[in-house]
């Protein structure tokens, strides 16, 4: 190789290696996800399941680049059954997601009601358990052998995407009068129905 081309080589790379600390740097400086927001759920024409992907957008929106926290939330996702999964997200979420399976079924909106009313739990307690502990401590349903793809759905974002699903607002407790009456349900402050089930606001205790 002549000088002068083994310049041109070197400045090449040079370059190259510059335009992508650019892109790097341009990418991470994202602007991070600060805010807890709503989930809306979106069906296509002729479709039953929902689509996936960034709540409060329609699948026809532009995506923003992933933020830093974004970032955290997909490398808690990756680690969801895996041996780092306990050391990543700090608690057994494959245990959490399937008690929502057990809780809301492939009920999409049933899920994510049920999520939320557990991260409302771990809100109230002031973060004293986490998700895994308060479904162990409050008498959730036994978790089922398998993960629902809704309840994976609702889990991820929920507790690891920070968005909410506002309808429940802020209920903590739920329960289906088909299944028995519970009077210390009904002294609740009602919040909501969802498909026959019904959450409320603890007043008391």
């Amino acid at each position: 190789m002549s000088k002068r081309n083994k310049a041109c080589y070197i400045i090449g790379t040079i370059l190259i290696i510059g335009s992508i600390i650019l892109l790097a740097t341009t990418f991470l400086k994202a602007k991070p996800h600060d805010d807890r927001q709503s989930i809306t759920i979106y069906y296509e024409e002729g479709k039953d399941a929902p689509v996936s992907g960034v709540p409060n957008k329609a699948p026809d929106e532009p995506l923003e680049a992933p933020s830093e926290a974004e970032f955290i939330a997909l490398a808690c996702v990756e680690s969801i059954g895996t041996e780092t999964e306990l050391e990543t997200i700090g608690y057994n979420m494959t245990y959490v997601m399937q008690v929502i399976t057990a809780e809301g079924g492939t009920d999409q909106d049933m899920c994510l009601a049920c999520a939320q009313a557990l991260f409302n739990t771990c809100v109230k307690l002031q973060a004293k358990y986490n998700p895994e502990e308060v479904c162990e401590k409050y008498q959730y349903t036994q978790p089922a052998s398998f993960i629902s793809d809704e309840a994976r759905y609702a889990c991820e974002q929920i507790f690891l995407y920070g968005n909410m699903y506002e309808k429940v607002e802020d209920a903590t407790i739920f329960y289906n009068p088909k299944y028995g009456w519970s009077a210390y349900h009904e002294s609740q402050e009602f919040v909501c129905e969802i498909n026959g089930v019904n959450f409320y606001r603890e007043v008391t205790k």
